[in-house]
């Protein structure tokens, strides 16, 4: 090899199977290009300039990261990775060398390629900048350029409309029973004829609805606390305006008189006398979109009629009250009739296919929603068009057939974002980043709520819907950020009660005992599904009801009450199965699997996990299939079949990373360490752990961190090898303590020789362990305490 030359400077390094080249910023090993980190790079290349000399941790950092400081911890994560890099281990050492209680040495023979370029400095010379530091420090006005290039770009979004009026339902004061459909039925049809033939966004009837059914407000605008449910509407839905109506008989027919209340106080009020449900509303929906200055887009005359027989008109009304008051049985037949009659009212199809929905006829909703969008008619209409496509998502996403889920979707915010319908494109987005959350995509789900908190802040929502921080809260626990979840818990909950959200509120109570289990503090978890599952009791939501016992099945499991959590989880799957729902049957298939696991029940643990399996491979999830997967490997422990354990974890593993699933290829490489570990191959079980950590870094799934670390510095303890144990001890002692960490802490107690230290924090360990506590346990105390 020739080498390069550079101002003095050499360009390309050989060393054992590798060659370094600066100037391309490449790698090589035998030929082949090995992918690596900038940082992972400049590590690299830093130690090999500096090889005649130990460099200093300090010195690193300053070459490495300036001016960014950074832990030991990452700092020997980066060591790691670049050993790994140029096939060198902790072990062997052959390339980059550990000096303890100083830092690192670059210490393979270079190629003899001595030339120009690689000339020592005459000693009275001062050494030449190397390529490395000339390029490291270009890098932090780079950034700047890119910032400045970047804030230019950048434009504030254009504002909208400060026009949104939420229509509350129509009061009837007629003492007739048979108007009471008048209800929901003309508050529906003034939602229809704002959006057919005016420019009036109105807040959607369905939000209004079950804001006022869950505050139990009458909508009566003389009450005293009118004016708190107004805010309360505005702040949840972005409502500048409120539209209460009354509905009384008169000579002439039926009287409908309305105010509109806006940020000022009342801005327009009237009322109109006629025999038709269709021409009271006609006339209201007139004067308020001249009330609040925009314009009339269409002729209103026939706005509102679905047919020339009144009585369709009318069930059509009536079908629509039902509907929105969440009726959909008794709703279902009356668009029957108005279909029947005129099989091309495509809003009579579209709410029929949301019912069906609704009320968990998956299948039936699906060939509803695929006939709208089949229609010639629909591809004009972009908001229904929209909406169909969201429904349809949402069938398939429900019934697990994420793949076709995500499609809809996609072709949903298309179809939004070409209509300028900020509304329609925000619950899309939320809706597809609660998919990218069920598919353990969490970077595409931060994303997808950052693009959908922006367009409610463009419709001036000032409280963003509980699904947007809800959501948050699960990519952030799986981040193992458990103070941002909270956050975003408490933000969620605050927007559920605002609007009176009591099933939603027991979500979240049910996120928080996730969070509380993730924190290691299951006393306070089980409180908090048992707190939510008591509303989801009281409101009848038996499907909110299998999600919470699936949760307890896992906290009662955790506590080896495993009868419990049998009965748990087989309640929360038959839930399952009545619904339909494949994504939480596979889920309660392997939760009664683990409780049959704990009852000693090995066959039907296997069965049951071997079912899950199947499932979520029909529904195309391969990430949690592989998760089964490696519960059966324990399976195969427990019964002592260690090779076929190994073989099958071996076997998700090269599977998950060949599929680009970080989550359970780090599982499989921390299982794989524990069955290593079993084997009695410490070897393994070190590369295996390492590995883990490594992909953990790089994909930034944080779970499983504290559990690996404390298993990888516990093998570096047993070794006795201190300098590599205490920078995992160090993340260790930052995070929120559990009994395994306050143990793995008493070993390096000991081993340090602070042995009033390690009794305590053994007994420390002890009281949070509770019945976990082992005779292995026990017996580590009492050596500690006979120590001298």
């Amino acid at each position: 090899m020739t080498s390069d030359q550079n101002d003095g400077t050499r360009l390309r390094f050989r060393f054992g199977d590798c060659e370094l080249d600066l100037a391309t910023r490449q790698l090589t090993r035998d030929g082949q290009p090995v992918a690596l980190e900038p940082r992972v790079f400049d590590l690299i290349a830093f130690l090999l300039e500096e090889r005649r000399r130990a460099v200093d941790k300090d010195a690193i950092q300053a070459a490495v990261w300036h001016p960014a400081i950074v832990s030991e911890t990452a700092l020997t994560r980066a060591i790691m990775k670049a050993r790994r890099a140029v096939g060198d281990d902790a072990s062997r050492q052959s390339v980059i060398r550990t000096v303890h209680g100083h830092g690192y040495q670059f210490v393979a023979p270079l190629a003899d390629t001595a030339s120009e370029g690689d000339r020592e400095p005459a000693a009275e010379d001062p050494p030449a900048p190397t390529l490395f530091m000339r390029v490291r420090w270009l890098l932090p006005a780079a950034a700047l350029v890119l910032a400045v290039g970047t804030a230019l770009l950048w434009r504030a979004p254009t504002p909208v409309g400060d026009v949104r009026v939420a229509v509350l339902p129509v009061v009837n004061a007629t003492a007739d029973a048979e108007l009471d459909w008048a209800k929901y039925g003309l508050m529906g049809l003034a939602n229809e004829m704002f959006a057919e033939t005016t420019d009036v966004d109105t807040v959607s009837a369905s939000d209004v609805v079950r804001f006022v059914e869950n505050t139990s407000w009458s909508g009566d605008l003389e009450s005293p606390d009118a004016e708190s449910y107004f805010g309360r509407l505005k702040k949840a839905y972005g409502a500048s305006h409120v539209l209460a109506a009354r509905l009384e008989r008169s000579p002439g027919g039926l009287r409908l008189s309305y105010k509109l209340i806006g940020k000022e106080g009342l801005e327009n009020n009237s009322t109109m006398v006629s025999e038709r449900g269709a021409d009271l509303v006609r006339g209201m929906v007139h004067g308020v979109s001249g009330a609040v200055g925009k314009r009339r887009r269409t002729n209103l005359a026939a706005a509102g009629d679905v047919d020339d027989d009144p009585f369709i008109n009318e069930a059509f009304a009536r079908a629509m009250g039902l509907a929105i008051e969440g009726r959909c049985n008794e709703a279902g037949p009356l668009f029957d009739v108005v279909l029947a009659k005129n099989p091309e009212v495509v809003r009579a199809l579209f709410e029929r296919a949301t019912c069906l929905q609704r009320s968990g006829d998956s299948q039936a909703a699906e060939q509803a929603f695929l006939a709208i969008l089949e229609r010639a008619d629909v591809q004009d209409e972009a908001a229904l068009e929209a909406e169909a496509l969201g429904g349809l998502g949402t069938v398939y996403h429900r019934t697990g057939r994420l793949a076709e889920a995500e499609l809809r979707y996609v072709r949903g915010i298309e179809v939004a974002e070409a209509a300028g319908d900020k509304l329609a494109l925000a619950r899309l987005l939320t809706s597809m980043a609660i998919l990218a959350k069920d598919r353990r995509d969490f970077a595409s789900a931060r994303a997808l709520l950052a693009r959908a908190t922006l367009a409610y802040r463009q419709l001036e929502w000032e409280l963003l819907p509980g699904q947007i921080p809800a959501t948050l809260a699960n990519v952030a626990m799986n981040d193992g950020k458990y103070d941002e979840a909270e956050g975003h818990l408490d933000d969620a909950l605050r927007s559920f009660r605002n609007v009176g959200d009591r099933r939603n509120e027991a979500m979240m109570l049910n996120n928080y005992g996730f969070l509380r289990r993730k924190q290691g503090r299951y006393d306070d978890a089980e409180d908090l599904h048992l707190r939510s599952l008591a509303i989801r009791r009281d409101i009848g939501d038996r499907v909110g009801q299998g999600r919470i016992l699936g949760m307890l099945s896992i906290i009662y499991a955790n506590a080896a009450r495993y009868a419990e959590a049998r009965d748990a989880a087989a309640e929360a799957l038959t839930i399952a199965r009545e619904a339909n729902d494949r994504l939480f049957t596979a889920t309660g298939l392997a939760q009664l699997a683990a409780a049959e696991r704990g009852l000693g029940n090995r066959d039907a643990a296997r069965a049951a996990f071997l079912e899950s399996r199947d499932v979520f491979l029909e529904i195309e999830d391969v990430s949690r299939a592989s998760q089964v997967d490696l519960r059966l490997a324990r399976l195969d422990v427990d019964a002592g079949q260690l090779d076929a354990a190994a073989a099958r974890v071996d076997d998700v593993l090269e599977r998950t990373l060949a599929a680009g699933l970080p989550e359970p290829a780090i599982e499989a490489m921390e299982y794989a360490g524990d069955v290593a570990v079993q084997k009695g191959d410490t070897a393994a079980a070190l590369r295996y752990y390492e590995d883990a950590l490594l992909h953990i870094e790089e994909s930034g799934f944080t779970t499983e961190q504290m559990p690996v670390s404390i298993k990888l510095a516990g093998l570096y303890l047993d070794q006795k090898d201190l300098y590599a144990a205490e920078p995992l001890l160090g993340y260790i002692v930052e995070q929120e303590q559990s009994a395994g960490s306050l143990k793995l802490r008493a070993r390096y107690a000991h081993v340090s020789g602070d042995y009033a230290l390690a009794v305590s924090l053994m007994e420390e360990a002890r009281v949070l362990a509770k019945d976990t506590w082992s005779r292995e346990d026990a017996d580590r105390l009492a050596s500690y305490r006979q120590t001298p």
